[in-house]
């Protein structure tokens, strides 16, 4: 019998870190799914972009100072000990440096979709690796 195809779209942006929980917790359901019931359904996941600040510049500007401005440091830092508790418990790492710089994601955002016209595994593909390099290697985000 042929595994039932299900399409998965997610809506995105690669610089939320939430993003990159939630996209480990999706892969950690479906791999728990498949324990249970096998290879029956065949999940066809695909992105679609979605920009949480398009107005910041392509050529980035220092993450801290945008995230304190935009929530207050207090708040920030009790968020940022919060995100890395909750990144930890499915495998992410995060290492923020502190002169790492946050830009549009746009060009990030086209990079997935082109990875996208080659094969969904390729889409998968660049999407890890753009998550990886911004919140676990400590990569500008431009």
């Amino acid at each position: 019998m042929a595994a039932v195809k299900i399409p998965v779209t997610i809506v995105t942006d690669t610089l939320c870190p939430w993003c990159y929980i939630g996209k480990k917790r999706f892969e950690a359901a479906i791999a728990q799914y498949k324990q249970v019931k096998g290879n029956q359904v065949d999940f066809q996941i695909s992105y679609e972009p979605f920009q949480l600040d398009s107005t910041l510049p392509k050529s980035g500007i220092p993450r801290l100072e945008h995230y304190y401005n935009k929530f207050g440091k207090s708040r920030f830092d009790q968020m940022n000990v919060h995100v890395r508790s909750v990144g930890a418990s499915v495998g992410i790492n995060f290492a923020f440096s502190d002169g790492q710089l946050i830009g549009n994601s746009l060009d990030s955002h086209r990079l997935i979709k082109y990875a996208g016209t080659v094969s969904r595994e390729s889409q998968d593909q660049a999407i890890n690796a753009l998550y990886r390099a911004y919140f676990e290697e400590g990569n500008e985000h431009c």
